[in-house]
């Protein structure tokens, strides 16, 4: 078996085919395989690029769970049953998975692919302060929440001369609430608590256009920003 992908649902499979005896080989462009959930606090500046990244090989060896290529796939001959890699490697396959993985969705908003930064990989985590942060699923709300507790930090310690008020942080969602795959009474505590800590909450708020310095809201509102973090879905 042939595993390309080394995230979540390829390194699972790979678990599972080890708990059972069967050898697979494993195919990924990075050597490493990272930690998604945590990207919001490299982000932020709570944790460092490393503590979310773990080498894939010792991974590997530590579940006895077979060999790894690090490498692009190029193609699939599906006749020959043959995987080819951007380095000329061929290896042949019983059966074949594609965990490659999801990337940033966008429905569709204008200028949101070019203007907005995701936060998917790591380089998508820059240390940055000043957002407006589209979507308010799990990962937008935890990098609002992390975003507003490094202001509190900074602000009074390295930067006296800012105010709270001075770093804005909006939190926009287009569903009537946050969090709205979880229950109800999740949705309200993590609102009460980024306001708490000063983040401008907007649900009911639909992104309709980015360009290099704003968000067109609703076709009407106009929400000037240093930086989108866009935290909307996958695709």
């Amino acid at each position: 078996m042939v595993v390309i992908g080394a995230g979540f649902g390829g390194l699972a499979v790979l678990a599972e085919l080890a708990r059972a005896g069967l050898h697979a080989t494993l195919v990924d462009r990075h050597q490493y395989t990272t930690f998604q959930p945590l990207l919001y606090q490299v982000a932020a500046g709570g944790l460092n690029q490393g503590d979310v990244a773990f080498p894939v090989r010792s991974l590997l060896r530590r579940m006895h769970a077979g060999d790894f290529f690090r490498a692009s796939l190029a193609e699939v001959d599906w006749p020959a049953h043959l995987v080819r890699l951007d380095d000329d490697t061929a290896l042949p396959f019983d059966y074949l998975v594609l965990a490659t993985g999801a990337s940033t969705s966008y429905f569709g908003v204008e200028g949101a692919d070019t203007w907005a930064l995701p936060l998917y990989t790591l380089a998508d985590a820059p240390p940055r302060l000043r957002v407006v942060i589209v979507g308010g699923g799990a990962t937008g709300v935890e990098t609002a929440g992390a975003l507003a507790e490094l202001r509190d930090v900074l602000v009074g310690r390295d930067y006296p001369e800012l105010g709270r008020a001075d770093i804005i942080l909006e939190l926009l969602e287009r569903a009537p609430r946050l969090l709205p795959g979880f229950h109800p009474s999740l949705s309200s505590y993590a609102r009460r608590e980024l306001e708490r800590r000063g983040v401008v909450i907007r649900t009911d708020c639909q992104v309709e256009r980015v360009d290099a310095s704003a968000v067109l809201v609703d076709g009407t509102g106009r929400l000037a920003c240093d930086l989108l973090v866009w935290a909307a879905g996958v695709a």
